[in-house]
């Protein structure tokens, strides 16, 4: 059933009725590109029954991501291309395996839409959004990038919203790391 706020606003519950108290983990960034002997669908298949045995519901999944903080410039893995173009069909395709994964045990999906930690600021060169916006700050004060960051959440919520499993947004995880200098002030 799909989880739904309470009358009154105070909770989560079930459509049926049932309280529902997210209970989970974050993942990390590059959790798509980890491997067991048997491939990276069975980490994540392995990683999900451990999660439903012990009583977890809710996997928070960054969707972009950096794989390796250290290559110059820095290596950025994302649904989009450029702004606007959810081109990577690989790693689209993965995440949608992920939501079908968790669909299958019971476990819901925090949607990250894009990395901030570690620091967005240490990624934005390599994201899409940097290449438009070369400033983060600047990001922040441009109505086109409103406009194109509401776009992409359209994008992500009419390709998984109705998946059964996507439970919400982390809309801007540490959002103070998006001004320029990555102080946060």
């Amino acid at each position: 059933p799909w989880v739904v706020v309470s009358p009154g606003g105070r909770y989560f519950m079930t459509e049926d009725g049932t309280p529902f108290v997210p209970i989970g983990n974050q993942v990390a960034s590059h959790f798509l590109d980890f491997t067991s002997p048997v491939g990276w669908e069975a980490f994540i298949e392995e990683h999900l029954t451990r999660m439903e045995l012990y009583g977890e519901n809710v996997l928070r999944l960054d969707l972009d991501y950096a794989p390796n903080w250290t290559s110059e410039p820095i290596e950025y893995v994302g649904i989009e291309s450029s702004v606007g173009r959810y081109d990577n069909d690989a790693h689209i395709e993965k995440l949608d395996r992920v939501f079908e994964l968790a669909r299958n045990h019971g476990i819901r999906v925090q949607v990250v839409p894009w990395i901030t930690s570690p620091p967005m600021w240490a990624t934005w060169e390599g994201n899409p959004y940097g290449k438009r916006w070369a400033c983060p700050n600047d990001f922040l004060k441009s109505d086109d990038a409103v406009t194109a960051y509401g776009e992409r959440l359209e994008w992500i919520a009419g390709r998984w919203g109705g998946s059964g499993s996507f439970f919400g947004w982390d809309l801007m995880n540490e959002a103070g790391i998006l001004f320029c200098g990555g102080d946060g002030k």
